[in-house]
């Protein structure tokens, strides 16, 4: 009788000592996969963050940082694997508005420009613009009429 309490004695003690191991395992498993997807998303946030600071840099660099009614955007497509910065501009001289956008990649390299003059006292859709032309993924170059139909092209730069 005694050895058969020993026995059960025993065998509790492995089977605690197995689910404590188990225990500790688990919780050693879960903190790496934690540590792993905060690391994939600091990754993940790396690309966007560097495409920001080249936006802004390029940003100073034309002169725009101190021009009111200027603007940039900066998103990287990871689909397309390429930083795309768009600089706006807004000013209104003499009665005359004016606006632009330039889509650039992070080389430089132009895809989309948007350029537009009205007169103040004029409806906004009576002009066309005088530039609007923008460069497809695929290679093609589109000329577009209106600045919504601009902010479609280039929504596919914009967008994952």
């Amino acid at each position: 009788m005694f050895r058969l309490i020993a026995f059960l004695i025993v065998i509790g003690a492995l089977v605690l000592l197995v689910r404590l191991q188990y225990q500790a395992q688990y919780l050693t498993l879960k903190e790496h996969q934690q540590h792993q997807q905060a690391a994939a998303s600091a990754a993940a946030e790396q690309p966007q963050l560097q495409c920001a600071q080249s936006a802004l840099a390029r940003f100073r660099q034309l002169g725009l940082d101190d021009k009111a009614g200027s603007s940039h955007q900066a998103f990287f497509n990871a689909r397309l694997n390429q930083c795309y910065e768009l600089m706006e501009t807004r000013r209104s001289d003499t009665g005359t508005n004016w606006r632009t956008a330039t889509l650039y990649d992070a080389q430089g390299r132009v895809f989309a420009s948007y350029g537009w003059r009205g007169d103040a006292g004029k409806p906004i859709n009576s002009m066309s613009p005088y530039t609007c032309t923008v460069t497809l993924p695929s290679g093609e170059r589109r000329d577009c009429g209106s600045e919504s139909e601009f902010k479609k092209l280039i929504a596919t730069y914009m967008a994952n």
